[in-house]
Protein backbone atom coordinates (compact mmCIF):
# COMPACT_ATOMS: atom_id res chain seq x y z
CA UNK A 1 0.00 0.00 0.00
CA UNK A 2 1.51 3.36 -0.93
CA UNK A 3 1.74 6.41 1.33
CA UNK A 4 -0.96 8.32 -0.56
CA UNK A 5 -3.57 5.61 0.03
CA UNK A 6 -2.55 5.30 3.67
CA UNK A 7 -2.96 9.05 4.23
CA UNK A 8 -6.29 9.05 2.39
CA UNK A 9 -7.59 6.24 4.61
CA UNK A 10 -6.41 8.03 7.76
CA UNK A 11 -8.18 11.22 6.69
CA UNK A 12 -11.31 9.27 5.79
CA UNK A 13 -11.27 7.68 9.24
CA UNK A 14 -11.03 11.08 10.91
CA UNK A 15 -13.89 12.49 8.84
CA UNK A 16 -15.97 9.36 9.49
CA UNK A 17 -15.31 9.69 13.22
CA UNK A 18 -16.55 13.28 13.24
CA UNK A 19 -19.63 12.42 11.17
CA UNK A 20 -20.51 9.49 13.42
CA UNK A 21 -20.36 11.62 16.56
CA UNK A 22 -22.40 14.42 15.00
CA UNK A 23 -25.03 11.96 13.80
CA UNK A 24 -25.41 10.73 17.38
CA UNK A 25 -26.25 14.18 18.73
CA UNK A 26 -27.62 16.19 15.84
CA UNK A 27 -31.25 16.85 15.34
CA UNK A 28 -32.59 18.99 12.54
CA UNK A 29 -32.19 22.68 13.24
CA UNK A 30 -32.66 25.54 10.85
CA UNK A 31 -29.55 27.70 10.98
CA UNK A 32 -28.68 30.48 8.59
CA UNK A 33 -25.12 30.68 9.87
CA UNK A 34 -22.59 27.85 10.10
CA UNK A 35 -21.08 29.39 13.23
CA UNK A 36 -24.45 29.28 15.02
CA UNK A 37 -24.98 25.68 13.92
CA UNK A 38 -21.49 24.70 15.10
CA UNK A 39 -22.07 26.40 18.47
CA UNK A 40 -25.32 24.49 18.88
CA UNK A 41 -23.59 21.20 18.13
CA UNK A 42 -20.69 21.92 20.49
CA UNK A 43 -23.18 22.61 23.26
CA UNK A 44 -24.66 19.13 22.83
CA UNK A 45 -21.36 17.24 22.75
CA UNK A 46 -20.17 15.22 25.70
CA UNK A 47 -16.60 15.83 26.87
CA UNK A 48 -15.32 12.57 25.34
CA UNK A 49 -17.01 13.42 22.01
CA UNK A 50 -15.46 16.91 22.01
CA UNK A 51 -12.00 15.46 22.61
CA UNK A 52 -12.46 12.89 19.86
CA UNK A 53 -13.60 15.50 17.33
CA UNK A 54 -10.79 17.89 18.24
CA UNK A 55 -8.25 15.06 17.93
CA UNK A 56 -9.62 14.03 14.52
CA UNK A 57 -9.86 17.58 13.22
CA UNK A 58 -6.36 18.51 14.33
CA UNK A 59 -4.85 15.31 12.97
CA UNK A 60 -6.54 15.85 9.62
CA UNK A 61 -5.44 19.49 9.55
CA UNK A 62 -1.82 18.60 10.33
CA UNK A 63 -1.82 15.91 7.64
CA UNK A 64 -3.14 18.45 5.12
CA UNK A 65 -0.44 20.92 6.15
CA UNK A 66 2.22 18.25 5.62
CA UNK A 67 1.00 17.78 2.04
CA UNK A 68 0.97 21.47 1.05
CA UNK A 69 4.61 21.62 -0.16
CA UNK A 70 3.99 18.58 -2.36
CA UNK A 71 0.80 20.10 -3.73
CA UNK A 72 2.68 23.27 -4.65
CA UNK A 73 5.34 21.23 -6.45
CA UNK A 74 2.69 19.25 -8.32
CA UNK A 75 1.04 22.46 -9.48
CA UNK A 76 4.40 23.76 -10.74
CA UNK A 77 5.03 20.45 -12.52
CA UNK A 78 1.58 20.48 -14.11
CA UNK A 79 2.12 24.01 -15.38
CA UNK A 80 5.51 23.05 -16.81
CA UNK A 81 4.10 19.98 -18.54
CA UNK A 82 1.21 21.96 -20.02
CA UNK A 83 3.64 24.59 -21.32
CA UNK A 84 5.97 21.91 -22.72
CA UNK A 85 3.01 20.22 -24.41
CA UNK A 86 1.92 23.50 -25.99
CA UNK A 87 5.46 24.15 -27.25
CA UNK A 88 5.77 20.62 -28.63
CA UNK A 89 2.46 20.86 -30.48
CA UNK A 90 3.48 24.20 -31.99
CA UNK A 91 6.82 22.81 -33.19
CA UNK A 92 5.12 19.76 -34.66
CA UNK A 93 2.75 21.97 -36.66
CA UNK A 94 5.65 24.06 -37.99
CA UNK A 95 7.57 20.95 -39.04
CA UNK A 96 4.47 19.53 -40.72
CA UNK A 97 3.94 22.76 -42.70
CA UNK A 98 7.63 22.87 -43.72
CA UNK A 99 7.55 19.23 -44.86
CA UNK A 100 4.34 19.82 -46.79
CA UNK A 101 5.70 22.94 -48.52
CA UNK A 102 9.24 21.74 -48.97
Amino acid sequence: MNAKNTEKRKTSRHVANIREILEEIEHIDDFDDHADHAQSLVGRLKSKQRKSIIQSALTGHLQDEDLKPYQAELIKMQSHLEQTDRNTKGKTRVLHVRNTLG
